[in-house]
């Protein structure tokens, strides 16, 4: 390994997370004006791509732990965003679906959401973060073997 890499301002955790807190900020200023985090749009978009989803695979799709998805979900399911039933399968397996107010909250906040990817792809440049996507996920791929 590169003696350059071994300091621990090269620590990849951390420049992930700085960059990850600094790419977060725009997109939460922008939602800001409909009480929306980034990780419960991340949510809603994933229930409006797929439909229905378990829990289990929504916490999977976005790389969560199940704990951490609940906390998240918590405000949408009491606000009458999302709603949750046992699945038909399986009584243990909790199943989300998005609600019409949320729906309609994913379109406008969808509308914000392209806003900000906007700024930052423009900061950062589409080639550029086709390229990083590519690495991001051989990335993920690579700790996942560790």
């Amino acid at each position: 390994m590169d003696q350059d890499l071994q300091h621990p301002l090269s620590c990849v955790n951390n420049n992930l997370h700085r960059t990850a807190r600094a790419v977060n900020k725009v997109y939460a200023e922008l939602l800001a004006p409909l009480n929306l985090k980034r990780a419960q749009f991340s949510v809603l978009a994933v229930l409006v791509t797929l439909g229905d989803s378990s829990i289990a695979k929504i916490a999977d799709g976005l790389e969560l732990d199940r704990t951490t998805l609940s906390r998240i979900i918590k405000p949408l399911l009491t606000k009458g965003l999302l709603k949750s039933r046992s699945s038909k399968a399986d009584a243990r397996v909790k199943v989300l679906s998005v609600t019409p107010a949320g729906r309609e909250l994913f379109v406008a906040a969808f509308g914000l959401w392209k806003e900000a990817q906007a700024k930052v792809l423009d900061a950062f440049g589409d080639e550029r973060w086709r390229r990083m996507l590519g690495e991001l996920e051989a990335l993920r791929g690579a700790v996942r073997e560790v």
